[in-house]
């Protein structure tokens, strides 16, 4: 799976990523 996103994702957000086990993350803009 893939989540697409706006924002580099948080610390947070990147643990729930990981323990959603997708497959890559493509966001737009560094923070």
């Amino acid at each position: 799976a893939s989540l697409f996103v706006t924002l580099e994702p948080c610390a947070m957000c990147v643990g729930a990523i990981l323990q959603a086990r997708l497959g890559r993350v493509i966001f737009g803009a560094y923070d």
